[in-house]
Order: C-alpha cells, then structure tokens, then sequence
C-alpha cells in the first residue's frame, strides 16, 4: 500500500478516536458500573451508620460493644461501596485518556509522516 494513503488514514484514525473520547461519556457513562441500586445501597448504609453513631453517643457503657462491632460492620461496608462508585467513576475515565491520547499520538504520527514525506517529494 502506498505511503500517501496510509498516512491521511492513520489521521482519519486520530480524529475517529478523538471524536470517539469527546462522545464516550454520553454513550456508556458510569451509570453501567453504578446502578440505581448501589446509589440507594451507599445511602442507606450511610444513614444506618449515622444512627449507629447517635446511639453510641447515647447508650450506657455496658451496651457499647454490640454498637462498636455495628459500628465497624458498617463503616467496612461504606468502604467497600466507596470503592466500587471510585471504580465506576475511574473506569470511565481511564477509557476517554486512552482514546483522547491515541487520537492525538495517531493525528501527530501521521501528520509528521505527510510532512516528511511531502518534504521528501518535493526535494526529489
């Protein structure tokens, strides 16, 4: 294949992917990694560990320990769904970079090349 048609289409690529990078948050989203329910999940594990943390505050000291054991279960848990909704958020991003950055390396690379060789060309 001649170099004069690979070169333009290596660009054409570049710009495909940018395209690709500027519209891949409307297509896909995070909504496929973090649903309705684990947003409803996250909320009520925080408001069960606010009321953990009132009852601590109030109870005598001989009831604490079934709260603090409570009180751990639940923050473990708010953790965990803390790491899945950060999962969710960096995934997504993580694509776009990869897109936005091989378009721009694709648009140089092959406008470097069409210079080149159009350089070439006209010394010859």
């Amino acid at each position: 294949m001649k170099l004069s048609v690979v070169l333009p289409v290596i660009v054409a690529c570049g710009l495909i992917l940018l395209v690709l990078a500027f519209v891949w948050p409307l297509a896909v989203g995070s909504e496929s990694s973090w649903t309705m329910e684990d947003y409803q999940e996250y909320r009520d594990t925080l408001a069960k560990g606010h009321d953990i943390f009132h009852e601590l505050e109030r109870s005598p000291a001989e009831s604490l320990e079934d709260l603090k054991k409570r009180d751990a279960e639940t923050r473990l848990h708010v953790e965990r769904l803390n790491a899945k909704l950060k999962e969710a958020r960096d995934g997504s991003r993580n694509v776009i970079q990869a897109l936005h950055w091989s378009g721009i390396a694709l648009i140089l690379f092959g406008g470097i090349g069409m210079f080149v060789r159009q350089s070439w060309d006209d010394s010859s």
